[in-house]
């Protein structure tokens, strides 16, 4: 019978580390492995601080606050421990050219702690991971040597964390998340285990009375292959599950639930993910912005784009300091592109006198005690219809918020008012109006407690009239004023909804209005198949992302690779003592409260307009 016991030096694999690298740079009594740990992190650190990512001009910014970000990946973490340490590993067999092995009855334990989401230098970039895992894996081999006399022997092989370091071992994926197009894109770049020498160690112990392969060769084996196995397991089922993760984002033309005369809207929702500026948490605040410009596709199969770009950023403090788990932050542009909606999708009209119901109090005809009054020279064509054109004007509506609410100037269109006549119509007058409407919105929960119901009323009405040509005399342009103040109490803005996933329910929300933003901050409940949570700030996880991150772990414990023979081992008698006991106690009592997996950021993003 053999034990050994393999230490893992710093894993190094895309930084070339070197005694002469230590010593040009003044590091004489840093060990090199300390060194390249140091410098590799400083890599990952320094994205933070490299400079703050500007924000860019758009209708919609919703902020995910530092904790639920950091209390959703913890919450998957929970679900991504209790799925690997359950797991059951099937057997694996394979072969190399120089030995046949099978590796089987594959007992686990991870524990990870201290999550962190950053942004990269790009608003596309990202690295997420944690600052501090800690893993027991242990198997049973049975290997046969292609020698002359084919040696087999059996054994178990245990690759733990030293409980007694000190060092954290780093564990990090950096990826890109894309949406500034219409067509969202996700990608995992690159996996990597950062460690200083002694954290990591392998323990191997053939069982049988006589062993003739050297157990350190095993453990070479496992030296070599397994960092690299984890980390591009890691990597490349993420990959698998890319086209999964950017259906989950809400698509970037992104159809408004309601429609006007066949016509169909949109909103353009590209945009991109921005870091906040405090950087003193490794969750820290992170922003969505949508640029919120508004299409109409029309019956006719054309589509109109509002012509108009946004071109103001809210005061960052504004977007990233709220105390709640969400703000949405919605700026004047979003009222003005929202507002040009009605003039391309209802304008052209024409009311003839028999669309007016008898109700009204006004009718159209030229001898109504409405018309004879602000256009008396109708009464040159009694008894006769009005036919009414209404079209769009030149100008496009202007917004702004106070804390009264939202403003909406600088309505215009146009009336031309025609006489038919039995030869045809005869032009009377056109008048062009200019509308300023005052808005107040209020934010609910919906009966579905996933949707958040914006509703909008119109609170204050300021018509003008100006007559810019008449083949009748005289017409009182104050009367048409009037007339459009009556109008007041029958406009109804229609209620957006914003849908979010069934897993998330709100139940608080807030209404801010501030100069030329408004804001709704909201908190929120989760509640996940196997998992329920009431309103303690710690946020349960989607369950397609549970199934995905549980998914990922599966893959990461897959099988060594053949063997490595030319790694370099230690003595035998240079042996850490392990204690299994000891390793269980550290992994219960580390209850993890800040961790998760790359699939956070898909989880996390999903609190935004989702159907």
């Amino acid at each position: 019978m053999e034990l050994f016991i393999f230490p893992w030096e710093l894993s190094t694999y895309s930084l070339p580390c070197s005694n002469d690298i230590s010593e040009s740079l003044g590091f004489t009594n840093i060990k090199v492995d300390h060194l390249c740990f140091l410098l590799v992190v400083a890599v990952l650190v320094s994205q933070t601080v490299l400079g703050q990512i500007p924000y860019n001009p758009s209708g919609i910014y919703i902020g995910l606050s530092d904790l639920l970000i950091r209390d959703v990946g913890s919450q998957i973490t929970t679900e991504v421990q209790n799925t690997f340490n359950s797991y059951a590993i099937p057997s694996q067999s394979g072969s190399s050219s120089s030995a046949d092995y099978t590796f089987s009855n594959f007992q686990q334990s991870l524990a990870l702690d201290e999550f962190f989401l950053i942004q990269g230098t790009t608003d596309t970039a990202f690295e997420l991971g944690w600052q501090n895992i800690g893993f027991n894996v242990k198997w049973n081999y049975h290997i046969c040597a292609k020698t002359i006399f084919n040696p087999c022997e059996d054994g178990w092989i245990q690759v733990y964390t030293n409980s007694n370091s000190s060092d954290p071992i780093v564990l990090g994926t950096s990826f890109t998340f894309d949406y500034t197009t219409q067509q969202v894109s996700f990608q995992a770049i690159n996996t990597t285990m950062l460690f200083n020498q002694g954290t990591i160690s392998i323990f191997v112990q053939c069982t049988n009375s006589i062993c003739v392969i050297p157990v350190d060769d095993i453990a070479s084996m496992v030296a070599n292959e397994f960092i690299p196995t984890v980390t591009e397991g890691v990597t490349n089922e993420l990959n698998s599950y890319a086209s999964k993760i950017e259906a989950m984002w809400v698509d970037p033309q992104y159809k408004l639930d309601f429609s006007v005369n066949g016509n169909d809207f949109y909103l353009d929702l590209t945009g991109s993910i921005i870091e906040s500026s405090n950087r003193s948490v490794m969750t820290p605040t992170m922003t969505i912005q949508f640029a919120g410009t508004s299409q109409v596709s029309t019956s006719s199969g054309t589509v109109n784009t509002y012509p108009v770009q946004p071109t103001d950023v809210p005061d960052r403090s504004l977007l990233e300091n709220f105390d709640t788990d969400m703000a949405f932050t919605l700026t004047p542009y979003i009222f003005e592109s929202l507002a040009y909606l009605p003039f391309e999708s209802i304008f052209p009209i024409t009311l003839s006198p028999s669309e007016v119901p008898s109700s009204s109090p006004v009718q159209l005809n030229t001898s109504d005690s409405f018309f004879s009054q602000v256009a008396p020279g109708l009464s040159a064509y009694p008894n006769l219809g009005l036919q009414v054109t209404l079209t769009a004007g030149s100008s496009l509506p202007s917004a702004s918020i106070n804390s009264s609410g939202v403003t909406l100037s600088n309505i215009q269109f146009i009336g031309q008012f025609d006489i038919l006549a039995s030869s045809g119509p005869i032009d009377a007058f056109t008048v062009e109006f200019i509308v300023a409407i005052d808005l107040k919105s209020n934010a609910t929960v919906g009966d579905i407690p996933n949707q958040i119901l914006l509703a909008t009323t119109l609170v204050g009405l300021s018509p003008a009239a100006l007559v810019t040509n008449t083949n009748i005399g005289t017409v009182d342009e104050t009367g048409f004023v009037q007339l459009l103040q009556m109008l007041q109490g029958v406009i109804v803005i229609p209620t957006f909804t914003v849908t979010a996933p069934p897993a998330m329910e709100f139940y608080m929300l807030n209404v801010y209005y501030d100069t030329d933003v408004l804001q709704i901050q909201a908190d929120l409940n989760w509640k996940a198949a196997s998992l329920e949570h009431k309103a303690t700030k710690t946020k349960k996880v989607l369950d397609d992302c549970v199934v995905i991150a549980s998914l990922v772990v599966n893959r990461v414990s897959r099988r060594p690779s053949p063997f490595c023979p030319n790694f370099q081992s230690i003595n035998p008698r240079q042996q850490i003592k392990y204690n299994n006991k000891h390793f269980d106690q550290q992994t219960q009592q580390n209850q993890l409260t800040q961790s998760s997996t790359h699939i956070t950021v898909v989880t996390v993003v999903l609190v935004l307009v989702y159907e």
